[in-house]
């Protein structure tokens, strides 16, 4: 989900193209589909949610590991 919602924010046409609804309208020229595509807003927003959960788990271990005690070094 990660993936996909960086694809969507960071403007990557193939991860944009696998998340969004796409119709055919025509074919301007030989090889280059006119396409209308629109974002299934569901999915978008349960990969926002994941995407988010996800960022919360990472910041609490991060806190956990931060104020764990320090581990005795063995040379």
């Amino acid at each position: 989900m990660w993936k996909a919602c960086s694809a969507m924010t960071h403007g990557d046409l193939r991860g944009a193209l696998a998340l969004l609804s796409k119709e055919t309208l025509g074919q301007p020229s030989p090889g280059t589909p006119l396409l209308r595509m629109t974002v299934n807003v569901p999915l978008f927003v349960t990969g926002t949610l994941v995407a988010i959960e996800t960022m919360r788990a990472a910041l609490n271990l991060y806190g956990e590991r931060l104020n764990a005690p320090e581990q005795p070094t063995v040379v």
